[in-house]
């Protein structure tokens, strides 16, 4: 990555940033019914996911009133909130949106032209793609993870830990930025297209509080982790099963006798099978007797949960419990992890904190790597 280094590094005492803000309020609305993505789904009443979770971050934050003042895109994609924060709020000259990917672009546009310092965005891959339509690696943005996919390295970890990199950055100035990837699966993301690079936006840098980009998958230790997917089919085999998504949870779901979604969350209890399903389905098998939830992980960022799986939402982990989580991953997948740590974003931040703490992963037919869980 190349550090670019700007005048707000050095200046002491820092001025107040001014703040774009910018929330896509369809991010995330496909995660739950078990979609790909949120593109064409239509915002309902009351506060968005997306604006849901910017507003943590800012809760999480604490930023002084005085060192910061927001210009937020129209309505519901950031004035909404913005009126209700205790910030200074300087409006933007924006037509009213169309309710497609040319508002998210336009709001962007009118954030740089207006001098923001940071770009302070909620979405997932697709919103970071619009973000980089409109201002390329012109300014700073964070990404806030809101979406269905989130591939590119510009988002930070969790709302907290957005928080934490917004307090910092109010108080002491935006360290050196990073030019970082966008990624995003081109055409219909349910076709299991791997992700492409799109550009690179600048993110300020700050180490472990934003996520890498996703990994690809490698042959390193293919063997291993075959027999790793077979041993964890063999042991399972029977009980109410819930699958995540991914090519090695592919894997599993052959050894089980299914057709496996590459994208999506599959169900296997005694009564039958189903494939690509939403969080009800979801919640129904989690109340079964003794249920299991078998996941993959994610390459390069280390999520488990809160990435592409959002149908296994927190009343199912939480039925389920930290017992009856099960992991498969390469031991090469592991050991290039940030961290050294599998990292949860459920959405819930106290079943986040419960599920911390050491879980064994499956990466042969013989052996299991203890990995440490944390709150991301």
């Amino acid at each position: 990555m190349v550090v670019i280094r700007t005048p707000m590094d050095v200046q002491s005492p820092c001025p107040a940033l001014r703040v774009g803000l910018l929330v896509n309020p369809v991010a995330g609305l496909g995660g739950p019914i078990g979609r790909k993505g949120s593109d064409g789904m239509v915002p309902g009443a009351g506060t968005s996911p997306a604006e849901a979770r910017m507003a943590a971050l800012f809760a999480t934050a604490g930023v002084p009133p005085e060192r910061m003042t927001l210009l937020p895109a129209r309505g519901m994609m950031g004035a909404d909130l913005a009126q209700r924060l205790p910030f200074a709020v300087e409006p933007l000259a924006l037509d009213p949106p169309r309710g497609d990917a040319g508002d998210t672009v336009a709001a962007a546009k009118a954030m740089a032209s207006a001098g923001v310092d940071l770009i302070l965005f909620a979405g997932g891959d697709g919103t970071a793609r619009d973000v980089l339509a409109g201002v390329g690696d012109a300014l700073p943005v964070l990404g806030m993870p809101a979406g269905v996919k989130m591939h590119s390295a510009v988002f930070a970890r969790s709302p907290t830990s957005a928080g934490t990199l917004l307090a910092r950055w109010a108080t002491c100035g935006l360290p050196g930025a990073q030019l970082r990837e966008v990624l995003d699966r081109p055409g219909d993301p349910g076709a299991g297209s791997a992700p492409i690079l799109y550009g690179m936006l600048r993110v300020p840098g700050d180490g472990d509080l934003v996520q890498r980009a996703k990994g690809m998958g490698g042959a390193g230790d293919a063997a291993d982790l075959a027999a790793a997917c077979a041993r964890i089919a063999r042991e399972e085999a029977g009980r109410p099963l819930i699958l995540g998504p991914g090519a090695t949870m592919a894997e599993v779901k052959r050894r089980l006798g299914l057709a496996p979604s590459l994208l999506g969350v599959d169900l296997l209890t005694p009564g039958g099978a189903a494939s690509d399903v939403d969080a009800d389905a979801v919640a129904r098998v989690a109340e079964m007797p003794g249920a299991r939830v078998v996941l993959g992980v994610i390459g390069g960022q280390g999520f488990l949960l809160g990435r592409g799986n959002q149908p296994i939402g927190p009343a199912a982990v939480r039925r389920v419990g930290r017992e009856g989580l099960r992991i498969v991953a390469s031991a090469a997948k592991l050991n290039g992890l940030p961290g050294n740590a599998l990292l949860v974003d459920t959405g819930d931040a106290a079943l986040d904190r419960e599920l911390a703490g050491w879980l064994p992963v499956r990466v042969s037919g013989r052996r299991e790597i203890l990995m440490r869980i944390e709150a991301a």
